[in-house]
């Protein structure tokens, strides 16, 4: 368990611009290839300030082995992680990565070995002027592995590994609160892929 309390003078961060003054980022806050107020346009306007902010956060992890018997063991991990951010002039910083808890299940057996993790990533409801709120959504990942050394005759280990990933099993639309694009671009869907890779 570890946390962090972290008082910032001049913190940079990022803030886009509401220029209309409406409370809400939209294409009636877009300007053109100069910087001029021009709605309907592709680009918004960012604007990069410093100003005095606390930081607060903790994060947690642990892990157990919960059964074992010859090569074959089953080990579960259970982690978490938080931080609040504020101008101390008053509001919030923007773009700050939620609340997030996650646990996993791993099986070894000799050179295989398969998780099966999940993570809740909380909403996101504490933003800065204009900045919208995110929902918070669950993540759903399997992995499944085999190592073997390729040569086993020399001296030193060559060690190739073979990795079926599969990512956001449930096919969750899931948002990045950290992004600027994420009312345009969510997170990757459902998606399986091999990895090979060799260690020598």
């Amino acid at each position: 368990i570890g946390g962090f309390y972290n008082r910032v003078n001049d913190y940079i961060y990022g803030e886009l611009q509401d220029i209309n003054s409406d409370g809400v980022i939209d294409d009636q806050d877009t300007v053109d290839d100069a910087g001029t107020p021009t709605p309907g346009d592709e680009l918004l306007l960012l604007n990069y300030r410093q100003a005095d902010a606390t930081l607060v956060g903790f994060e947690a992890e642990a892990r157990a082995h919960v059964w074992k018997k010859g090569d074959k063991h089953v080990d579960v991990r259970v982690w978490g992680d938080s931080v609040r951010a504020k101008l101390n002039g008053g509001g919030n910083l923007p773009r700050i990565t939620p609340p997030r808890i996650g646990s996993e299940i791993t099986y070894h057996q000799g050179a295989f070995h398969t998780t099966l993790g999940y993570t809740a990533v909380l909403s996101q409801t504490r933003t800065a002027a204009a900045e919208t709120a995110t929902s918070g959504y669950n993540l759903l990942d399997l992995h499944a592995g085999y190592s073997w050394n390729i040569f086993p005759e020399l001296d030193h280990d060559t060690v190739m590994s073979v990795t079926l990933n599969g990512n956001n099993l449930t096919n969750t639309d899931a948002r990045n609160h950290t992004s600027f694009l994420k009312e345009n671009a969510p997170l990757a869907g459902r998606s399986v892929g091999v990895t090979l890779r060799v260690d020598f």
